[in-house]
């Protein structure tokens, strides 16, 4: 799901994430739809996604469009794991997969840390 939404994504990361997911599953991840697709330039964006049959809403981005969300929220753990990312010089991507039916329960949030080599100068 978190590939097929950054499959949309003009975020060089969000690319980055694309690309990665689908050289990881290949051609077995699961089949997916997308509706609704929203992209908050410099935060996040934001899709509800099918997937087995269920619908999701799934938020990928910066801490704050996460928290934007009223059913979203970052447990203290990935707080810390975004300090000591970024104190590394990388930085963390956070998603959000909440089930369409009953967001008012959201499912774990994952932090995905990121970074590049350099360009040559």
């Amino acid at each position: 799901m978190i590939s097929a939404i950054e499959a949309k994504s003009e975020h060089p990361l969000g690319k980055a994430i694309a690309v990665y997911g689908k050289d990881l599953l290949g051609i077995s991840g699961p089949e997916t739809t997308m509706e609704g697709f929203e992209s908050t330039t410099g935060a996040g964006v934001k899709a509800i996604v099918t997937c087995a049959g269920h619908k999701y809403i799934v938020l990928v981005g910066k801490m704050g469009f996460i928290t934007q969300s009223k059913d979203a929220y970052i447990p203290n753990s990935l707080s810390n794991y975004q300090k000591q990312e970024t104190e590394l010089g990388r930085t963390v991507v956070f998603v959000s997969i909440l089930p369409k039916t009953n967001s008012a329960l959201p499912l774990p949030i994952v932090g995905i840390s990121l970074s590049d080599a350099p360009k040559p100068s």
